[in-house]
């Protein structure tokens, strides 16, 4: 939380003391300690050709369905990003995190589609949603794809501020996306 605090509070906003320092593996179910488990944010950098972003067009027969029903004009995606979310969320499953306390959310309808389509059924429980949608409400593990990766360092609107404002104030928190772009 320290972020937000001192990049848009002046460092005014702080976490409760009772949350403060809490981490995935001191929730009150037994939790495994791993790497993700004991940071209160994980980065992971996806700069590269390896996880290119794709413009997504309604009437793009690549476009998924449940991005289809969400009405999107122009969206944006990146497949290679939903693997490494789908690694990571696995691992948080598998150190013990229930699926109920886990969010995954990204800022394209279009992203929010695919990860829908790869974890839903296998995370019964898991939300997967968008960034604007999951404002104002609480998990104990947040994933957030931010999906935007290019050789131009283009980040459309995520380089508003006020977008991004509640993204990074969540306990713990996994963040996907180009450290450049970012």
């Amino acid at each position: 939380m320290a972020f937000p605090s001192a990049a848009m509070y002046s460092s005014k906003l702080l976490a409760a003391p009772s949350v403060a320092s809490r981490l995935l593996k001191d929730l009150p179910y037994p939790v495994t300690e791993t790497e993700d488990t004991l940071a209160p944010l994980v980065f992971w950098d996806t700069q590269g050709g390896d996880f290119p972003e794709l413009d997504i067009q309604p009437d793009d027969s690549a476009t998924p369905s449940k991005s289809a029903l969400l009405n999107d004009s122009t969206s944006k995606s990146n497949p290679s990003e939903v693997m490494l979310v789908q690694r990571h969320v696995s691992a948080l499953a598998e150190a013990g995190v229930k699926a109920e306390d886990i969010a995954v959310v990204t800022p394209y309808n279009a992203q929010v589609g695919l990860l829908a389509q790869a974890l839903k059924e296998r995370f019964v429980g898991m939300e997967v949603g968008s960034v604007d949608g999951f404002q104002g409400r609480e998990k104990e593990a947040v994933v957030v794809s931010l999906v935007r990766s290019n050789g131009k360092g283009e980040v459309g609107f995520l380089g508003e501020r006020r977008r991004l404002n509640g993204l990074f104030s969540f306990f713990t928190l996994w963040l996907l996306c180009s450290r450049e772009d970012l």
